[in-house]
């Protein structure tokens, strides 16, 4: 299917003076575990990418590389990301309705109409129009498609790193045989969905008395939430040069890699995790990082320190995340 086919709801729309068409597709309203994913593209009217179609229909390679033809060539994209805490909150629809209007509320510029895979968008204030099966029926609606499933198979990818045990790299936390068995096998996790049916009344089998799955159980936290705030995933529990200094994360964000210590303690006792990171353990963290940037040789990046704090009260946990918590 070409653009011609495409673009028969935008081209009405161009010809009425609309310029401003948002279409608008979701990724990852059915799977077990994971966020959902909205996304809003704005195309330009003389510069529309070839060979859009719905993302399920395109291979991982065309996709990735779509993707990059997208963010180059529309007037505007963005994407609402909503993760399982606050799908587990409410439900899937409701939380797929917030990432759409946090798509829309994203975007620099200003929408005249949306063009909506499926239903109507509800409680929207932009003219819309809904189609059903729009991502194979309009390009806008194909590269938001594009974009969502993009987007969300990339943090996928990433949380995979810090689950390895159920292979969201092989099935982005959709219920196959191999996931629901991952599930029992080991129990959900934490980036699981645990209203949905297919996961609910499963246990968690982190016991957070043990020191060791205590420290390990805050850590992975931790990659969580950096990847929540943009971080890419380089590494966890490095050892740097020698057994003596491990970096417990490595993250990347824009120009910056950041040397992440997690420090993870349950309810008894008094202070703060982070007061636990004191000027021995500094120096050793320190010195880890210099000796990753030797092994690494990263080019042109700024470096910093963070110390992410983690409190349990059983089940419950409070997290901080201190940003350039100490320098050397």
């Amino acid at each position: 299917m070409n653009n011609i086919d495409l673009l028969y709801y935008e081209n009405r729309l161009w010809a009425r003076g609309i310029k401003r068409i948002a279409g608008m597709d979701e990724a990852g309203r059915g799977p077990l575990a994971g966020p959902v994913v909205a996304a809003a593209v704005i195309l330009d009217q003389q510069s529309v990418p070839e060979n859009v179609n719905d993302s399920k229909k395109l291979t991982p390679a065309t996709r990735d590389i779509l993707f990059e033809i997208i963010k180059e060539k529309s007037l505007d994209y963005s994407v609402g990301i909503v993760w399982q805490e606050e799908i587990d909150k409410s439900d899937i629809l409701r939380a797929t309705h917030l990432a759409m209007r946090k798509a829309i509320g994203s975007l620099k510029q200003k929408p005249e109409h949306l063009l909506v895979d499926g239903r109507r968008f509800p409680d929207s204030i932009f003219e819309q129009t809904a189609i059903i099966s729009g991502d194979s029926l309009s390009a806008s609606i194909a590269s938001a498609s594009i974009v969502a499933k993009v987007t969300r198979d990339r943090i996928m990818l990433q949380i995979s790193k810090i689950y390895p045990e159920y292979e969201f790299e092989k099935h982005k936390g959709y219920g196959t045989t191999a996931h629901i068995g991952q599930i029992k096998q080991f129990g959900p996790s934490p980036v699981h969905r645990h209203s949905f049916k297919r996961v609910k009344g499963i246990k968690s089998k982190v016991n957070l008395d043990e020191p060791k799955q205590l420290g390990r159980h805050g850590e992975k936290l931790a990659c969580l939430e950096l990847i929540k705030e943009g971080y890419e995933i380089l590494e966890q529990n490095y050892w740097a040069g020698s057994r003596e200094y491990e970096l417990d994360i490595v993250v990347k964000k824009d120009n910056t890699i950041v040397f992440v210590e997690v420090k993870s303690k349950y309810h008894q006792g008094f202070g703060e995790p982070e007061q636990w990171v004191r000027e021995k353990k500094q120096a050793q963290i320190s010195k880890a990082a210099q000796n990753y940037i030797v092994e690494k040789n990263p080019n042109g990046e700024e470096y910093r320190f963070d110390v992410i704090a983690i409190k349990f009260l059983n089940d419950k946990y409070r997290m901080k995340h201190i940003e350039d918590a100490f320098r050397i």
